[in-house]
């Protein structure tokens, strides 16, 4: 119970974090000239659509990582205990 949740607490607190990194990063390889480097494209992501506009995609990004990180430090913990020699 609790190693499920808090390793999805985990990942998606971790990955919210990192968001607008991986907007920025996501846009440059579709779209290489937009931006100069990453500051740049956090502020004109900033300029033109505010606070929100930096975490665009949060909520599939934070399901996605509750599962998995859930599911990974969960199932670890149990796995090894069941596993570990008496």
């Amino acid at each position: 119970g609790k190693l499920f949740m808090a390793g999805g607490l985990c990942a998606t607190l971790t990955h919210a974090v990192t968001t607008p990194i991986d907007l920025v990063k996501t846009s440059e390889q579709v779209h290489p000239e937009r931006y100069a480097d990453l500051l740049d494209g956090l502020s004109q992501i900033y300029a033109a659509s505010g606070p929100s506009g930096l975490f665009l995609g949060i909520g599939p990004t934070a399901v996605g990582y509750l599962l998995q990180g859930s599911l990974k430090y969960g199932l670890y913990e149990l796995i090894k205990d069941l596993t570990a020699p008496p």
